[in-house]
């Protein structure tokens, strides 16, 4: 384990199924994970009209960390914080009423979602990050009556 990392996060990445990302000789800094999930967390406050202080996905992912595992993997894998907090909406409950993505070979890629998540209607999430197509590899798609379904956002291996 690197010297810069904290056991409690090397722990809550090895129970995500991610521990080789905390793990490697470039492993990121107990700041550095810190840093972006304070980022998410700002994110989200804005989003969902919360007062500052009132989100903190960090404490969120240490202490649920079962719950949380597909949101901790995000953040092993190339993601924006928008499409993250995205993500961490869905895995806490969020409702995904819209998704548009669009890719034109070497020229674009984007990925466009809107969710309903408790009070809060119509929240949108963009990102223009072909990297952040990713995500829709975890979706859970379904057909219900015939119907498309896109529900939940779900960990791979672990």
């Amino acid at each position: 384990m690197p010297p810069q990392t904290s056991p409690e996060l090397v722990d809550l990445f090895r129970r995500a199924g991610v521990g080789w990302y905390m793990e490697q000789a470039s492993a990121p800094s107990v700041e550095d994970v810190e840093r972006e999930a304070a980022e998410v967390s700002r994110l989200l406050e804005g989003r969902l009209k919360l007062p500052p202080g009132t989100v903190d996905v960090l404490r969120e992912m240490l202490d649920e960390p079962e719950r949380m595992a597909a949101f901790v993997q995000t953040f092993a894998i190339g993601m924006t914080p928008e499409i993250r907090a995205m993500v961490r909406c869905v895995v806490r409950g969020a409702i995904i009423s819209s998704l548009r993505y669009e890719y034109k070979a070497k020229q674009r890629s984007e990925l466009h979602v809107t969710l309903q998540f408790g009070p809060n209607n119509d929240i949108p999430f963009s990102s223009t990050e072909h990297w952040d197509a990713e995500v829709l590899r975890h979706l859970g798609f379904a057909k219900i009556g015939g119907r498309p379904l896109i529900d939940g956002y779900f960990a791979f291996r672990r």
